[in-house]
């Protein structure tokens, strides 16, 4: 007869008229429906409508009777077949996880044989293993510890919109950025936007590499191993004391990190600051414009003129003087 989804927006008064006149008399037939003295082609789509919920059920060997039946009856009979293809799409998922379980003793045994560290995975550039990530981010039950050499866009695994996700399910994620990120338009955005869901945001000098960890159990790192120019894939780490390392290390930075806190001049002077004298000490270093820019995650024409900013806040004509007058200040102490 047709979809009861298509029925459920149209249950118009039609339809309830005949429903209840179908009540009342214990049975729909052609008899009854004459009584709503309704057009031939109205009484046949509301009939439709009717059988299509379950609301009436045709008689055995009654041609054109019906009998009307209760909602929860109705219901019952309608979302049986999505009961039973959710039970067949259960199946279907505990028969694949057992298939691959039986190759698991071949993997351990290959694993140990060459002496490769059980429990991390290098994941390809995949749509698969994105949705992967994000599932073990979704099934986060306690605690997010993340850190991101870049901005928080839809495209990377710690995107806005996930991390909102975790902080609606009640967990506050606590996330690591760049200085740089305070001074962008776009990130202070989406990171007011965070920071108002009771996300915790802080940020230090520089970020290595992007790196989530999950419940302490698991941890996602970028896999670096690959050309400049081609996508990067994941790597995947379960095994404990690896974890655990890398937890411990993301602490130690968050605990001497700097809150992030909503727009002020104070405090956007005050943090500007600290982008200076991360330049300074970078540039102390040695360090090319482009490796400076690749350390605070910012682009390479940002880097130079924050460059050139310094060096005219200290009234310096070169690299080698900025960093003498900046010593001498004691700025970069």
């Amino acid at each position: 007869m047709g979809h009861g989804g298509d029925a459920v927006s149209e249950l118009d008064a039609d339809v309830l008229d005949l429903y209840r006149l179908s009540v009342r008399h214990g049975r729909y037939t052609a008899e009854v429906g004459r009584e709503l003295a309704l057009s031939e082609q109205r009484l046949g789509r509301a009939l439709r409508h009717l059988c299509d919920l379950k609301l009436l059920l045709p008689l055995p060997g009654d041609d054109g009777s019906f009998v009307p039946v209760s909602p929860e009856v109705a219901a019952d009979q309608a979302v049986a077949p999505l009961h039973q293809e959710i039970t067949d799409r259960q199946a279907t998922i505990a028969s694949v996880q057992a298939r691959i379980a039986r190759v698991r003793p071949v993997y351990d045994v290959t694993v140990r044989e060459f002496g490769r560290l059980q429990g991390i995975d290098v994941l390809p550039p995949t749509v698969e293993t994105w949705t992967s990530l994000t599932q073990h981010l979704a099934r986060c039950q306690e605690d997010v510890v993340a850190a991101s050499g870049t901005d928080l866009t839809d495209e990377s695994t710690l995107s806005l919109p996930l991390l909102l996700d975790l902080v609606e399910a009640e967990v506050r994620p606590r996330v690591l950025l760049p200085h740089t990120v305070r001074y962008n338009a776009g990130s202070l955005h989406r990171l007011e936007q965070l920071a108002e869901t009771g996300a915790q945001i802080r940020t230090v000098d520089e970020v290595v590499a992007p790196i989530v960890v999950v419940d302490r159990s698991v941890a996602i790192l970028s896999d670096r191993d690959v050309p400049a120019d081609a996508p990067a894939g994941a790597v995947l780490v379960q095994e404990r004391s690896t974890v655990s390392y890398l937890y411990g290390a993301l602490d130690y930075l968050w605990n001497r990190a700097l809150p992030f806190e909503t727009r002020s001049r104070d405090t956007e002077a005050g943090h500007y600051d600290d982008l200076k004298q991360s330049i300074l000490h970078l540039l102390g270093e040695g360090m090319k414009d482009e490796v400076v820019a690749r350390k605070l995650g910012m682009s390479v024409r940002s880097c130079r003129r924050h460059i050139a900013e310094v060096m005219e806040s200290l009234g310096a004509a070169s690299r080698f003087q900025a960093g003498l007058l900046a010593a001498r200040a004691g700025l970069l102490d």
